[in-house]
């Protein structure tokens, strides 16, 4: 580990990463996970002068799923709330599917369709990615987007 490049790994130390890394993450994302941890290691100067440079980057990349984990249960936990009303308190039917189709509107439009796609159509994010040709990071940051306008729109509408 310590000759190699600053383009990335050998395939060795690709493939012992990826296995350590499975539970942490889908199959389909260790690749940009692995990426992701490549270009922070290398932005904070690199592996050349570590002990144990494959096990930094093992906890780097580590980390990033674990916070990756956070953010979506952040995201999803704060959709549900706002979808989750008192059924005592609730509006009649009509006017929550109105209040739904307003909410809905008022994102913009790649933030809807990236909501509509994963809430209503049950699509994964990566699934939601390469139906629209995009990377799951942007699928992220539009449900991300989408869910702190539905949280300020749902502030000041109680």
């Amino acid at each position: 580990m310590q000759s190699e490049t600053l383009v990335g790994c050998s395939d060795g130390v690709r493939a012992r990463l990826r296995r350590r890394l499975r539970r942490f993450t889908s199959p389909d994302m260790i690749d940009d996970l692995l990426q992701d941890a490549l270009v922070r290691v290398l932005e904070r100067g690199g592996l050349r002068d570590l002990a144990a440079p494959e096990a930094y980057l093992f906890r780097v990349a580590r980390n990033l799923a674990i916070d990756g984990i956070r953010r979506r249960h952040r995201q999803e936990a704060v959709l549900l709330s706002l979808l989750a009303t008192p059924v005592e308190t609730a509006p009649p039917a009509g006017e929550v599917l109105l209040l739904l189709k307003e909410a809905l509107h008022a994102l913009p439009e790649r933030c809807r369709e990236t909501v509509i796609l994963h809430r209503f159509e049950g699509l994964t994010y990566t699934e939601i990615a390469l139906r629209l040709e995009v990377s799951v990071k942007t699928i992220e940051a539009r449900m991300s987007q989408a869910l702190v306008i539905l949280r300020d729109l749902s502030s000041t509408t109680k």
